[in-house]
């Protein structure tokens, strides 16, 4: 049925002339192998557990399939033991030499015997529980995978086909493992006519990669998201290493020379016996000898039969649960069941808060949780910022858009300092949403918050965005719709507003001039100033934990793709927040040498300081101004902190 060339199957090679001999008990031992592929249920597992089992399995001794497979080896050694009676009966007395072996030989050497057989049967259950291991393996990614095309991808026959194919992994691999498995026969009601036809092509040995080989191409055609892709794939990949895991196992033996030293030793060991208990038992020497050598030979034996564990294992019934449930998935039985675990968490939820423990709601969305992860685990800020200028500059749009007329042209201005109200977190969704709650003459405000927690008094985070109107074709500010408050909260905010863009107006009037400070911030620049002299001219003699503000300096630049500007070919300026505020959170890392905490983002014009903590226990090196251009940006950030 299978070429030699098969590194697996074309072991007909190695059978030697004299072990024909052997050939019909080793054949039927073969067969046998899957008697032993035991699937256990309660009742199974009572009677495997019950104080019966001793005098049951005594009593089926001789039909056992261990001692049937052991019946050559056993009349050998009885027949040993037999020619020792005889030897010592007939031969002796007429003046043969008498063969003696003290029984301190056998007792030294026992221990060996029992080293062998324990390292025997150990290293053989090892690689028993790792084809077991491997088998789990294939039932739970199959699953996966098979949820993953029913969830993930529309229907149709790129779906349907999928699902055929996860299925059809597992009966490949089962042909794979086994000697006696037949392609054709296990994959009929599974895959197409002609599918099968193009796995059998293959042959048993191939037949498992060129099923992930097919499952991977489908994935490459059926259009889902790089997320869910990367996902999909990340599966099939481990689905690859179980088949490693398979061929591992079924090509490398444990080393030959310990078991050909096995067998050699307990034949010696064996054979000597009956020559140094005569003395002792007589002729009982022949049922002892085939007694022990029964349950020495036995240990051995069932060592060697899970060595090799794929003909034992009960791979059929892994198939058969594979197909099962897959087959619940496409055919929707699964929803109910959905469902109902819906309802049990629901149900579990309120338990825990009836208990006094405060639940935080739970995300829906797995996949999007790593766009706004970063490398420690926590939310990635930037990308929330570049959320919330996208949403807000919508707002605006909609705001701004007047029928008939070319869409307006509108640009981030500034974004009030953020701050966190309550920590966000990844385990739960996030909502924003916003409003615009001033108008100026050319700008407009939006007010934009982060929902996580419904029955929490306030947002977790509140942000205000400003918008410039300008006109698209001679990029001059335009007139804004006006805004009408309506509520008493409107109004607040409008006021509120209101104030903001008059206190902006009159710094932006202050600023055209050199920044004005305060006493205590000349003091604060003067002692910046006198600390970097001292660092500069006498370094020996500064501050060891001091550097410059040039020293802490980074850069990056980046291609800005079509996908970063707007219909009217500028930048997103959230998308600009973004870089910036990574850059700033990249320098603060490597300056500080540890990771930083967000706690608030200050007044952006596109000209902004991010405000940083360290990590409990962590000291902050000054940084000191060491060019006129350093100074003026000192000069103005204590200015607008003011």
């Amino acid at each position: 049925m299978f070429s030699a060339s098969d590194p697996i199957r074309g072991g007909s090679e190695w059978r030697l002339p004299w072990q024909e001999l052997s050939g019909v008990a080793d054949s039927s031992k073969e067969s046998e192998r899957q008697f032993r592929r035991a699937v256990f249920s309660f009742d199974r597992w009572a009677a495997h557990r019950s104080t019966s089992r001793y005098l049951r399995h005594f009593r089926g001794i001789f039909s056992s399939r261990t001692f049937q497979g052991l019946l050559q080896p056993m009349s050998f050694f009885a027949g040993m033991a037999a020619l020792a009676g005889l030897y010592n009966t007939y031969l002796v007395p007429q003046g043969a030499p008498e063969v003696a072996i003290s029984d301190t030989s056998l007792d030294i050497t026992a221990f060996a015997v029992s080293l062998l057989l324990v390292f025997r049967t150990d290293s053989s259950y090892a690689r028993w529980e790792e084809a077991l291991k491997a088998w789990n393996d294939v039932r739970s990614l199959s699953k996966d995978l098979a949820r993953q095309s029913c969830y993930w991808v529309g229907e149709g026959p790129r779906k349907d086909m999928l699902v055929r194919w996860c299925e059809a992994f597992s009966r490949a691999l089962l042909v794979h493992c086994r000697v006696d498995g037949c392609l054709e026969s296990e994959l009929e009601d599974v895959l197409l006519p002609h599918e099968v036809a193009a796995v059998a092509a293959v042959g048993p040995s191939g037949a498992p990669s060129f099923v992930l080989q097919v499952l991977a191409e489908l994935i490459e055609q059926c259009g889902v998201t790089e997320i869910k892709e990367d996902k999909m794939f990340s599966t099939v990949r481990a689905l690859g290493d179980t088949v490693a895991v398979c061929n591992k196992l079924l090509r490398y033996p444990l080393p030959l020379a310990y078991t050909r030293h096995t067998s050699r030793f307990m034949f010696l060991w064996l054979s000597a016996m009956p020559w140094a208990m005569w003395s002792e038992v007589h002729w009982m020497v022949v049922p002892i000898t085939a007694a022990v050598s029964y349950l020495l030979l036995g240990i051995d034996e069932i060592g060697v039969q899970i060595e090799e564990p794929f003909g034992i294992l009960p791979l059929e019934d892994v198939c058969v649960d594979i197909q099962a449930k897959i087959d619940a998935m496409m055919d929707r039985q699964d929803i109910a069941e959905i469902d109902a675990m819906m309802d049990r968490q629901d149900i579990v939820t309120d338990l825990l808060v009836a208990g006094g423990v405060d639940c935080e709601p739970r995300s829906t969305c797995g996949a999007c949780g790593a766009l706004y992860r970063n490398p420690w685990g926590f939310l990635r800020m930037g990308r929330l910022l570049e959320d919330l200028d996208s949403l807000a500059g919508s707002i605006a749009f909609a705001h701004c858009q007047v029928p008939g007329v070319p869409p307006p042209l509108l640009v981030t201005a500034a974004v009030d300092a953020i701050e966190y109200q309550r920590p966000a977190v990844l385990s739960a969704d996030m909502a924003c949403q916003g409003q615009v709650v001033y108008t100026g003459g050319s700008s407009l405000d939006i007010r934009m918050e982060l929902l996580q927690d419904p029955h929490a008094p306030s947002p977790s985070l509140v942000a205000l965005f400003s918008f410039v109107l300008l006109d698209p074709i001679t990029k001059r500010p335009a007139k804004v719709p006006q805004l009408q408050p309506v509520t008493p909260q409107e109004q607040q905010w409008a006021a509120e507003r209101a104030a903001v863009a008059a206190a902006r107006k009159a710094a932006r009037k202050a600023a055209q001039g050199k920044p004005q400070l305060s006493a205590e911030q000349q003091q604060l620049l003067q002692g910046a100033l006198s600390a970097s002299r001292l660092l500069l001219d006498m370094p020996a003699l500064a501050d060891p934990s001091a550097l410059t503000a040039e020293e802490t300096s980074l850069s990056n630049a980046f291609v800005c793709q079509p996908q970063q500007r707007n219909m009217h070919g500028r930048i997103f300026g959230g998308f600009l927040m973004r870089r910036a505020f990574e850059l700033a959170f990249a320098s603060t890392y490597l300056f500080a040498g540890s990771r930083p905490a967000f706690v608030r983002v200050e007044d952006i014009t596109f000209r902004y300081v991010f405000a940083v903590k360290l990590a409990p226990g962590q000291a902050l090196r000054r940084v000191l101004p060491a060019s006129e251009a350093d100074v003026e940006r000192l000069m103005r950030y204590l200015a607008d902190s003011e």
